[in-house]
């Protein structure tokens, strides 16, 4: 089997598994959603040919997007998560709970690479929000470098 072909099965047995909602990291140890990964399947996803599954991802990290353009790094879907991550302050935001601090933006890589004019349109003034937010909320001595305020937010 060739190793697109092996990738490609990963990758949909993985959203199967969360009902075809998004793409899961590694079921069963990462079973939720979370900003880079979707950012990084989505790009695999569009190398494979299936852009629509890319568009997905991306699409899905706008979903939990608040006004302010703040887009959280997880969505914990999954009884199981929520109890390992009982330590973090949770908040509940259009009924989900979620990680309480973002990753440096790789939105518009992916918008990037799945290159669709018609697409890019369509996100882009939530994704301009999303880079905003850094600028607004994470500079705040007005630098031009962003500050992290949490040790994952770097990666």
């Amino acid at each position: 089997m060739i190793l697109e072909e092996i990738v490609r099965k990963d990758i949909l047995k993985n959203y199967e598994k969360t009902g075809q909602l998004y793409i899961c990291p590694s079921y069963p140890h990462y079973q939720d959603w979370f900003l880079w990964d979707a950012c990084f399947h989505a790009i695999t996803c569009t190398e494979l040919g299936m852009t629509d599954l890319a568009k997905n991802e991306i699409r899905l990290a706008f979903k939990y997007q608040r006004p302010d353009g703040w887009i959280p790094h997880s969505f914990f879907l999954k009884q199981k998560t929520i109890k390992r991550f009982l330590g973090e302050r949770l908040f509940y935001l259009k009924g989900g709970l979620h990680s309480n601090y973002s990753q440096p933006p790789v939105l518009a890589q992916a918008v990037e690479w799945i290159n669709e004019p018609q697409f890019t349109a369509e996100i882009f003034p939530k994704m301009l929000k999303f880079y905003e937010y850094f600028l607004i909320h994470q500079d705040p001595d007005n630098d031009l470098l962003i500050n992290n305020y949490h040790p994952f937010e770097t990666g």
